[in-house]
């Protein structure tokens, strides 16, 4: 019988390198780019999700989510928030935006991030708005009793420790040494984290 794509290593590593290869771009140029807040919470969100199915597909064999997005630009999200719908970004200056609190949210879910997470379940239950890609809508649902958990009055605060990072957040959680590419000696591109336990070619 054929084996399935998701059960053979080696036609999984085929199938997946070209995406994981233009993941690898897409966050390269994301990192320059200057552009309003709402374009890069979808672009974000988007690598998030991504990151996500890749992960589930490979059965953790290529497991991005820990460096996809970047601290950088999930930090980009967080700061550029003032009060309510005051928002403060290098590309549009002071401005009031509907973001959708439920993509924030699960970007902090997926960042192991419990500043983003708070910023996230505020938003949604100022305003409700729909995740901005069909593909995030669907993922909502299954984070759906968090969030109405996280964005009752009576949930705790959730905050950043130092440098940062989730005060909140497990050991593996982003921005940890125990989730750090670097602090592992593990790759940091998409590619290389899955052709490092890949066959050669």
């Amino acid at each position: 019988t054929r084996s399935r794509v998701e059960d053979d290593r080696e036609r999984l590593f085929l199938a997946l390198k070209p995406l994981l290869r233009r993941l690898d771009a897409a966050c390269a140029c994301a990192e320059r780019e200057r552009a309003p807040l709402p374009g890069r919470l979808a672009d974000a969100c988007a690598l998030a999700d991504l990151a996500q199915i890749v992960r589930r597909v490979s059965a953790g064999a290529a497991d991005l989510t820990h460096s996809v997005p970047g601290e950088a630009w999930l930090d980009e999200i967080l700061f550029s928030h003032v009060q309510e719908d005051w928002f403060f970004t290098c590309a549009q200056g002071a401005v009031r935006l509907e973001l959708s609190g439920a993509a924030v949210y699960r970007l902090g879910c997926f960042a192991g991030d419990g500043a983003l997470r708070a910023l996230g379940a505020a938003l949604h239950r100022a305003r409700p708005v729909p995740s901005p890609t069909s593909t995030g809508r669907l993922l909502d649902v299954s984070l759906r009793a968090e969030l109405e958990e996280d964005f009752s009055p009576r949930a705790p605060a959730q905050t950043r420790g130092a440098g940062g990072r989730p005060a909140d957040a497990p050991p593996a959680a982003r921005g940890s040494s125990a989730a750090s590419p670097a602090a592992e000696g593990a790759p940091t591109s998409a590619t290389s984290a899955f052709s490092s336990t890949a066959p050669a070619y």
